[in-house]
């Protein structure tokens, strides 16, 4: 038996030292304690970290084995479930830690790690989707940088949006000072290729090129001596097929509201999701205002520097819906913004996974005589509101009772099938829910970031009943299936 990254997660949970044992039906993890050996020998390679001593490592080297099964183990595990390019990224995180011991806190570094290497989010494998990238803070001489672009491939002609925002001007250092302060002219390259680019020094891109060619005549030679000292590449370091060095930065993948369509050409559709509409034109105003020499850029700044401009493009798209803004003190920074974009990522799909779970088994499972009688008060008007809406994909769900819909849908029929619906669900709620319940209730008039923060609401309100009756949960599927069209009707999507 094979143990499986899942092993590792689990083991992950514990604390002390991760050690491998082989059984007779394969290998396991075993968790142990801290104890006074480990203290000794964490305390002996930090002193030797700092003298080298020859002595000192041949004593290290035994200790050092077990946690060299346990990690190579791992790794090659990570391997053969991501990829050989995500565990070399998770190792290059961890490697300094996992000299001393191999702990649960080190499998979590390096699977997050891992997870951010080929980029995090269900939406990348969504035709329309908005990727935002982060080039990590790693101190002063290395401040990372941000960039987002919007990719829509439904479109007869698909559309690519990109934003990477940079200061104009050289700078020496008579101007260092007044750079991190002062107002500069901001442009945008195009293209994330360019910031690969941008990412990787001259100085770097020789030291690779020289260790490169090292390595190749060490290979030629058949010799691998001294090639300690040879730099090497690291994960997200790679030439592209012109022969430069570039970095690639980590990714997120956030949905975008409205219809799309799996890779594979499989239909699917996002209730909640960014506006793609609004971060279009703001990035299209943005790079116009920097043609025409009108727009700014600022190192020190909370939206002018490329993280501050990166989180102007998510509020655009009406991220603060789905999670509040970062609380910007002085100046946006890269790591932060990621983190931000990430949390409202997660946010958006775990929405999105409530809801389609309500679609699902609302349309799947319920019994046609059983759905007429709870509709019976509004089935007219619910009937007529999704025919006219989605007449090539809505499932007449009791036709029988009104078989003549005519085209003119007016607000009085949204009125009619939410409160009918919301009339229920303060009749089944608890007394303390009705301010609830009442802010949840959407108007046919309302704007579209209203319907959008109403439809997360009753999925809140959903998730957080241990067992809704069968009425409750029709309810809360109608009331979204109108938000839904409403949305449609607003031209929020596409």
């Amino acid at each position: 038996m094979s143990l499986k990254i899942s092993n590792f997660i689990d083991a992950s949970n514990t604390k002390g030292p991760i050690r491998v044992e082989d059984t007779e039906h394969g290998p396991i993890l075993v968790a142990q304690k801290f104890n006074l050996k480990d203290l000794f020998f964490r305390t002996l390679s930090t002193i030797n970290a700092k003298i080298n001593s020859q002595i000192l490592n041949e004593q290290l080297k035994n200790y050092r084995l077990a946690n060299q099964k346990s990690l190579l183990l791992f790794l090659k595990t990570l391997a053969s479930e991501k990829s050989a390019e995500s565990a070399f990224a998770a190792y290059e995180a961890a490697k300094n830690s996992i000299q001393h011991s191999f702990t649960g806190k080190d499998i979590k570094l390096m699977l997050n790690t891992a997870e951010r290497f080929h980029g995090i989010g269900t939406a990348k494998n969504l035709e329309r989707h908005l990727v935002f990238r982060c080039w990590g803070n790693r101190g002063i001489t290395h401040l990372g940088h941000t960039s987002i672009s919007i990719k829509n491939n439904l479109l007869q002609e698909p559309t690519h949006t990109y934003l990477s925002w940079y200061p104009g001007g050289n700078v020496t250092k008579d101007t260092e000072i007044n750079y991190l302060f002062e107002k500069r002219s901001g442009y945008s390259v195009d293209t994330y290729k360019q910031d690969k680019l941008n990412m990787i020094s001259d100085q770097t891109a020789e030291r690779l090129d020289a260790g490169q060619e090292v390595r190749n005549l060490l290979n030629s030679k058949q010799d691998q001596n001294n090639n300690k000292k040879i730099f090497f590449p690291r994960a997200n370091q790679k030439k592209d097929p012109y022969g430069y060095w570039g970095v690639s930065a980590d990714k997120v993948y956030i949905p975008l509201s409205g219809d799309n369509k799996t890779k594979d050409g499989k239909i699917s559709y996002n209730l909640f999701g960014l506006d793609e509409t609004n971060m279009s034109k703001f990035i299209c105003q943005k790079k116009a205002d920097a043609f025409r020499q009108l727009a700014n850029y600022k190192l020190i700044s909370k939206s002018e520097n490329c993280a501050g401009m990166a989180l102007n493009v998510l509020k655009a798209g009406n991220s603060e819906i789905y999670f509040p803004l970062p609380d910007v003190k002085l100046v946006a920074t890269p790591n932060n913004v990621y983190a931000y974009a990430n949390k409202v990522r997660q946010r958006i799909e775990s929405l999105n996974q409530s809801y389609n779970e309500i679609m699902k088994y609302i349309e799947s499972d319920f019994d046609l005589s059983r759905l007429t009688q709870l509709r019976r008060s509004y089935l007219k008007s619910f009937n007529k509101i999704n025919l006219i809406h989605t007449p090539k994909t809505f499932k007449p769900l009791s036709i029988s009772l009104y078989k003549h819909p005519t085209e003119n849908v007016s607000s009085e029929d949204f009125d009619a099938v939410i409160n009918a619906c919301h009339s229920y669900l303060v009749k089944s709620a608890p007394s303390n829910m009705s301010r609830v319940l009442n802010e949840l209730k959407t108007e046919a008039t309302d704007k579209k970031e209203e319907i959008i923060e109403k439809s997360i609401k009753i999925i809140d309100y959903y998730n957080s009943l241990k067992s809704p009756d069968l009425g409750t949960k029709l309810y809360i599927h109608d009331l979204l299936q109108v938000n839904k069209l409403l949305l449609n009707n607003s031209h929020s999507n596409i």
